[in-house]
């Protein structure tokens, strides 16, 4: 079972790097406030909300003071990442009201 969530909890955050490499990407080509960016943001969320889930499962069979902070740092940066989503959308919602107007 450690195995399994060392496994997991290794291969989720490369997801995260490729998710937050399309956001800087976006960036250096000038254009942050765009949906992609939104939905990129959601997908860390969801991803930072599971290793959560996954690292609470692992307190549950065997709790350290480190599963703890591992806890409390993913669910803070899913939370980060979902606010970020929202306000990322509603930016993309004034830029194209924005873009009509001109």
């Amino acid at each position: 079972y450690f195995m399994a969530v060392l496994y997991v909890s290794g291969l989720l955050p490369m997801v995260v790097l490729y998710e937050l490499r399309m956001i800087l990407k976006s960036c250096v080509n000038e254009d942050p406030f765009i949906m992609r960016n939104v939905t990129s943001l959601k997908r860390i969320g969801l991803i930072s909300l599971l290793i959560g889930v996954i690292f609470v499962t692992k307190a549950i069979l065997f709790l350290t003071y480190l599963t703890l902070v591992v806890i409390f740092v993913f669910a803070l940066a899913a939370l980060f990442c979902y606010v970020m989503a929202d306000v990322f959308e509603e930016a993309v919602k004034h830029k194209e009201e924005i873009d009509l107007t001109i």
